[in-house]
């Protein structure tokens, strides 16, 4: 949810999205609050996945 919306917000800004197209950060400070909170949360979400990863079987160093 988090990459969709940054990817809308991008190309809102890039190409337009349906004729609408936005340029810069406007409304300001919302937009640059919105991208911070979601590349945030992908960046949480990408710490979480990786602690949750378990190892591979074999690899525990436990020999």
């Amino acid at each position: 949810m988090a990459l969709g919306a940054l990817g809308g917000f991008t190309l809102s800004r890039a190409i337009g999205i349906f004729g609408f197209t936005e340029h810069g950060f406007t409304p300001s400070p919302q937009a640059a609050i919105s991208v911070i909170v979601e590349v945030a949360a992908l960046l949480l979400l990408a710490a979480w996945q990786l602690a949750m990863r378990k190892p591979a079987e074999g690899l525990t160093g436990a020999e």
